[in-house]
């Protein structure tokens, strides 16, 4: 969901969802944060993009945990993968 708060911070934009730009918006961005399915995760790695992960946790299989974890102790993501908070 987009964060009105946000909306006209200087560098920061926010998407809830995008489709064929993504590739565009990777190669523009200094930094991504994103979550960490697979297909996300293979294109910052292909990108050499830094990133910082939030993976899915409610209603997921674990699978983001795992990669979220694995790309950081590889030091392909920033340290400190952020987990979301469940309300």
């Amino acid at each position: 969901k987009v964060d009105n708060l946000l909306l006209n911070t200087k560098g920061y934009k926010q998407f809830e969802y995008v489709k064929a730009e993504l590739k565009d918006l990777f190669a523009m961005a200094d930094v991504v944060i994103s979550r960490a399915g697979a297909n996300a995760i293979c294109e910052l790695l292909a990108l050499k993009k830094p990133n910082l992960l939030i993976p899915l946790v409610s209603g997921s299989r674990g699978d983001q945990i795992l990669n979220a974890k694995s790309f950081e102790a590889q030091g392909f993501s920033i340290p400190r993968m952020i987990l979301q908070k469940l309300l």
